[in-house]
């Protein structure tokens, strides 16, 4: 943490009397759990707790309070850079005191709250994957345009669809090498499964058609 140049200034005010004001800025990595079964068109609750380690009780109690000009001011700071997947939908700044009865204290603790709600920017996402597996699954449609009853259709509309599919099962292992590798499903991991499924069953409806 980098304290301000500024030195702190005890300030008396009318509803939190004698406080201490100074201006902290911390610096440092933050851990956040995601949810990712909306995954790519997510959208992430990413809350950072501050908290003043000493009670609402004696002397040296501490309690974090807005300021009267800033009291709902959030500043935000080089969030493209860091998640530049991600956009910022909105944030707030959130002062609360905890509950004594959830401390073996029997004390109410200060804490100081930002929460950033952030959407990921799934264009980027579309265009790379789901676009190209729509353009082999049209591919594969046109399999149906070998007329039936020449020599050898059979073979070539197998032929053909048993590519696409393979084409299909290429393609979706190296994008899963980029993906975040989670243990369920998501979105696109679904959407994936129905297009090879949508192909696998163009090949079978191929084979049926033509016997």
């Amino acid at each position: 943490a980098a304290v301000d140049p500024k030195p702190p200034m005890l300030v008396e005010t009318e509803d939190y009397g004698f406080q201490w004001r100074m201006v902290i800025e911390i610096d440092g990595p933050f851990m956040q759990n995601y949810d990712l079964r909306n995954f790519p068109v997510d959208v992430q609750n990413l809350t950072v707790k501050i908290a003043s380690g000493r009670g609402d009780r004696g002397t040296n109690a501490m309690r974090f309070v807005p300021t009267r000009w800033h009291q709902y001011e959030l500043v935000h700071q080089h969030v493209d850079d860091v998640m530049a997947e991600t956009k910022l939908l909105n944030g707030k700044a959130v002062f609360i005191d905890t509950d004594p009865d959830y401390s073996s204290a029997m004390r109410s603790y200060s804490q100081f709250w930002v929460e950033l709600k952030v959407q990921r920017i799934a264009l980027p996402y579309l265009f790379r994957v789901l676009f190209f597996l729509e353009i082999i699954s049209f591919v594969t449609l046109w399999g149906y345009r070998i007329e039936k009853g020449e020599q050898g259709s059979f073979t070539n509309r197998l032929n053909h669809s048993a590519t696409m599919l393979l084409v299909t099962t290429t393609f979706l292992f190296i994008v899963n090498n980029y993906l975040p590798l989670v243990t369920y499903l998501t979105i696109l991991d679904k959407c994936g499964i129905l297009y090879f499924l949508f192909i696998f069953l163009v090949l079978v409806g191929e084979v049926i058609t033509t016997y």
